[in-house]
């Protein structure tokens, strides 16, 4: 299987440079595209307005989580992404709608209490909802 283009999802979480540099190790020897996503939602309506300045904000911090971890950055196709859902019902919509041959998620356990245990993760979420 070819490799072509791979998501990297993250909420920027602390370890997230580390699964980026990878992500962009591999996007190195394979000549493939990542696409970058970031979901912003938190359950709050927005206007138009705050949702044009959450996505140039996650645009942003995207583009800074890149520059400040991948030296070689320039020598990879990339392509930015947010959405304003919850990341578990928008990442496999991103993976169907631009054919993502690989994902990299990269995002933080919601809690360490019963709660959290019962409502998983998003990362499970992601796994159960594709198809």
């Amino acid at each position: 299987m070819k490799i072509e283009k791979i998501l990297f999802a993250t909420d920027f979480e602390k370890t997230a440079a580390e699964a980026l540099r990878y992500t962009f190790y591999i996007a190195e020897k394979t000549k493939a595209k990542v696409v970058l996503f970031h979901a912003f939602c938190n359950g709050e309506l927005l206007t138009k307005e705050q949702e044009s300045i959450r996505t140039q904000k996650s645009i942003q911090a995207l583009q800074k989580l890149v520059a400040q971890n991948t030296p070689n950055h320039q020598l990879v196709r990339v392509e930015y992404l947010t959405d304003k859902q919850f990341a578990s019902a928008a990442i496999p919509k991103v993976v169907k709608n631009s054919d993502i041959d690989l994902t990299v998620l990269r995002m933080k356990k919601r809690s360490n209490s019963l709660f959290g245990e019962l409502m998983g993760n998003t990362t499970l979420e992601v796994l159960f909802r594709l198809e």
